[in-house]
Parts: structure tokens; C-alpha cells; sequence
């Protein structure tokens, strides 16, 4: 498939757009259209962008500004998150397939008010406050000081990059850190405009970098970075023992956020409405695409002929469709490999005696190329 027409997007090291030999195709799970390029960064480009990002902590370019001046431009950078809302919508609805009305509600949504949330913490934190005075082993008066660790670095997914990425960042900054992120290969593009964004409402260069590259690449560089003093991982399980072995070798501090669906549990006095819009939400909220998915179900025996029929009537009525329409409800799952993963699920359970009450199938594509959803 051509990418001629498309744009190209490059990582943000030290405040300088850097180019890669090697690029990524980021397709519109709903249509597999192309719809960028991204740089697809290496090992060299990790510890350049840590390099730089050590740089400028020691420099004091933005760790040796007061916590008001960091809440200040953490504020411009929230009220830009907010006037760019139409634009950071359609990246995140072209990029990773989340519906306009959940990229409005949550993805792109929360994002301003996640970011001023640690831009005024970040003014109102006690970095620094008299703790009590103790009299054994002899009398001394105490201080606490809550320091910046220096170089943090951020593994973010393809759910919900740039809310997930902002839970990383904007703490970071808050405290005066530097911070390189390591965006999903599949979902870059919106925390590529943050740091645009953020470098616009000046933050310094080499404070805030981006380095789009394999996981098992430029991720397990930063995990194990001897000059990164924290990293901040959101994803499987599997991944997080790696991220956290290889960080152990420099016994850096370890943020983990991994992966763990929850049953729907029903009770035998429960309103069965709901309960039923419950279930369906909790198991097709972003296509089932969330460590919080509901994607098991138990309910009582008594229960279940009753519980199922109202589930297929009620799913019926959900709308699968073009992600940038408004009124649809459910829109694609990340990838075509992906929705094959789930497609060979559903014959597995139905090799082990499960029936398909309802769907099962792959949709009708909202364009002319197949869909993945």
C-alpha cells in the first residue's frame, strides 16, 4: 500500500525532530488504510534521548525551576491539550479505532484535566516541610526534602496512549524529572503532539523526549538504562517480569501497571436491566480492549436461559460501525491480527462444546477495505 500523501512523524529528542532509517506503518484499525509513518526508532536513539534528558536535569533548565514556574507551563500545556481537542480526537480515532464519542469522553477528554490535575499539585505539593524534632539518639531538628530522581522513562500502550502516557509524564514533570516515553509501536501519534506541545509551552529541550521504537528493544534499553532512575510500565504481565528483571540490574524504582480481567459476577436479586447493560458495558467498553474487562460472566443457574436472551435482544441494538460516526457504539479491535486472534477463540470454545449465541462473524467494514474490527 502506498505512503505517498502521508505524514511522516519523527521522534522528539532534545527538542530536535529525529528521523530513523527504518519507519512504522500506523494504520485505521477500522479501515487498514495507512494513515502516517513513524520513525521507528533503535537502541542509539534510547540512549540518546536519555543522554539528553540527564542533560538537562543537571543543567536545571527546568528541575532547578521553582514549583510554581513548573505548575505554569504544566497549565499551558492542559489549556492547549483542551483547544486541541478536535485534533488530538482524530489522531487517536484514526490510529487506534477508539469511537469519536469515547475519544471525546475519555482518551483525548480526560487529558487536560489529568494534566492541570499535576500541574497545580505540582504548586501545592509539600516538596519540602519541618518534620518533628527527636530527642534519642540525641536532639536534632529534621527537615524533609522530596527531591526529583532525576531521568524517568515511560512504557505506554495502544488503549490509551495519551491518557495512560499523561499518568507517566505529567507526575514526572510536576516533580522536576526529566522523562524519555516509549510509546505502543501501533499508537504513537498523540503523544508525539504532546511533546510538541509541551516543547511549544516551554518546557526546555531534553526535558520531554519521545522515542518510538520495538518494545523489546528500545523498551528493554530504558528498562535497564543505567542513567534512568525510574521506569514506569503499563501492560501484560508477561512484559512487566521483563521490564522489572531488567530494571533490577541497576536496582532502579519500578512503577507497574499490568494486566488482569475481572469476572462479571451476578446475584440471584439483581436487577437484570442493569445488570445486563452492565455486563455488556464492562465486556465491549473500547472492544473489549481494557486490563478492566469484564470478559467472563457468572451468574446462577436460575438465572441463565433468562440472562443470555436479554443480552442478545440488548446487543442488537448496538451499533458496530465507523469509529468517526457519532452514533456508533462499538468500533474496531486494534489490528487485523488481533480480531484473527479472537475469531480463532471463538473456535476454540466452540470446539470445547461453547455455543455462539449471537455475532461471532466479522463485520461489514465502514469503506471499501476490509475491516479488522
Amino acid at each position: 500500500m502506498s505512503t505517498v500523501g502521508v505524514e511522516h512523524h519523527r521522534m522528539l529528542i532534545d527538542g530536535q525532530r529525529v528521523d530513523a532509517d527504518h519507519y512504522y506503518e500506523i494504520r485505521n484499525p477500522a479501515t487498514e488504510e495507512i494513515v502516517a509513518t513513524v520513525a521507528k526508532g533503535t537502541v542509539d536513539d534510547a540512549d540518546h534521548a536519555v543522554a539528553s534528558a540527564k542533560r538537562a536535569f543537571r543543567a536545571g533548565v527546568w528541575s532547578g525551576k521553582s514549583p510554581d514556574e513548573r505548575s505554569r507551563i504544566m497549565a499551558d500545556i492542559a489549556e492547549r491539550l483542551a483547544t486541541d481537542l478536535e485534533e488530538l480526537i482524530e489522531l487517536e480515532t484514526s490510529a487506534n479505532g477508539a469511537t469519536v464519542r469515547q475519544a471525546t469522553g475519555f482518551h483525548v477528554g480526560l487529558a487536560s484535566t489529568h494534566f492541570m490535575h499535576f500541574a497545580e499539585l505540582a504548586a501545592s505539593y509539600p516538596f519540602e516541610h519541618a518534620a518533628p524534632a527527636i530527642t534519642y539518639p540525641t536532639l536534632s531538628m529534621n527537615t524533609v526534602r522530596r527531591e526529583p530522581i532525576g531521568v524517568c522513562a515511560g512504557i505506554v500502550p495502544w488503549n490509551f496512549p495519551l491518557v495512560l502516557g499523561i499518568w507517566k509524564i505529567a507526575p514526572a514533570l510536576a516533580a522536576g524529572n526529566s522523562i524519555v516515553i516509549k510509546p505502543d509501536e501501533k499508537t504513537p501519534l498523540s503523544l508525539l503532539a504532546l511533546a510538541r506541545i509541551a516543547l511549544e509551552c516551554g518546557v526546555p529541550p531534553g526535558v520531554f523526549n519521545v522515542v518510538t521504537g520495538d518494545g523489546p528493544e528500545v523498551g528493554a534499553r530504558l528498562a535497564s538504562h543505567p542513567d534512568v532512575g525510574k521506569i514506569a510500565f503499563t501492560g501484560s504481565t508477561e512484559v512487566g517480569r521483563e521490564v522489572m528483571r531488567l530494571a533490577s540490574g541497576t536496582v532502579k524504582r519500578v512503577s507497574l501497571e499490568l494486566g488482569g480481567k475481572g469476572p462479571v459476577v451476578v446475584l440471584d436479586d439483581a436487577d437484570l436491566d442493569a445488570a445486563v447493560d452492565g455486563a455488556l458495558f464492562g465486556c465491549w467498553l473500547y472492544a473489549g480492549q481494557m486490563c478492566e474487562s469484564g470478559t467472563r460472566l457468572l451468574l446462577p443457574d436460575a438465572l441463565h436461559d433468562e440472562f443470555v436472551d436479554r443480552m442478545i435482544e440488548r446487543a442488537k441494538t448496538v451499533k458496530v460501525g465507523d469509529p468517526t460516526d457519532f452514533d456508533t457504539d462499538l468500533g474496531p479491535v486494534i489490528s487485523r491480527e488481533q480480531r484473527d486472534r479472537i475469531l480463532d477463540y471463538i473456535e476454540i470454545g466452540k470446539q470445547d462444546g461453547a455455543t455462539v449465541a449471537f455475532g461471532g462473524g466479522v463485520p461489514e467494514a465502514p469503506s471499501s477495505s476490509a475491516a479488522t474490527g
